[in-house]
């Protein structure tokens, strides 16, 4: 039996185009242990996995564990320790940073690629200004002043200690050596100031 034209109709616009199925995204970030290069300690480096239609890229989390402490099928830590804890806290902050970096490229309808949102997070966007040069510009700016007698020694000291404990707080945290302003959160500021 033939289909009338307005049920064929009807069931091509529940169909989505041709160009709408072309512009689907996909993306996802799963974390593994890079296998083959343990370290004397037994520890393997996990590495994330950034996977943005079809194109796949990796980078170092600076994060190791045991083998026989990870969960492969679950993406991390088996999380009985206190060290196995923080780390699952810390892959899953990285994995809502990607997202959030994802997202934003999206709102801003640029060209995502796997290689490009790697960039944006490990801070290799050449346009994302970092905290640490932020603070530095600061600084550079106060010993301008500090010539001219204009503000306290005690003070540019004090703003050299900052600047230093954010970079030791950085490493220690998230072990990046620097952060782009535009990915900092509230929480960042609370953890520092701890």
């Amino acid at each position: 039996m033939k289909k009338d034209t307005n049920q064929r109709l009807h069931e091509n616009a529940a169909r989505p185009s041709r160009r709408l199925r072309a512009q689907k995204r996909t993306s996802a970030v799963i974390f593994i242990i890079q296998k083959g290069k343990i370290r004397k300690d037994g520890t393997l480096l996990i590495v994330a996995r950034i996977t943005v239609n079809g194109e796949m890229v990796h980078f170092a989390t600076r994060m190791y564990i045991h083998p026989d402490r990870w969960l492969p099928k679950d993406y991390r830590t088996a999380g009985k320790t206190k060290e196995e804890k923080q780390i699952n806290e810390m892959l899953e902050e990285l994995r809502v940073l990607i997202r959030r970096k994802y997202d934003e490229m999206l709102r801003h309808e640029e060209v995502i690629t796997a290689g490009k949102l790697k960039n944006a997070i490990t801070g290799l966007d050449r346009n994302a200004t970092t905290l640490l040069q932020v603070c530095d510009r600061f600084i550079e700016d106060y010993t301008d002043q500090l010539k001219t007698e204009q503000c306290c020694r005690e003070t540019y000291l004090r703003y050299k200690l900052t600047r230093n404990r954010l970079a030791e707080f950085m490493q220690a945290r998230y072990r990046l050596p620097d952060m782009a302003v535009k990915e900092l959160h509230p929480r960042f500021a609370t953890d520092f100031d701890r």
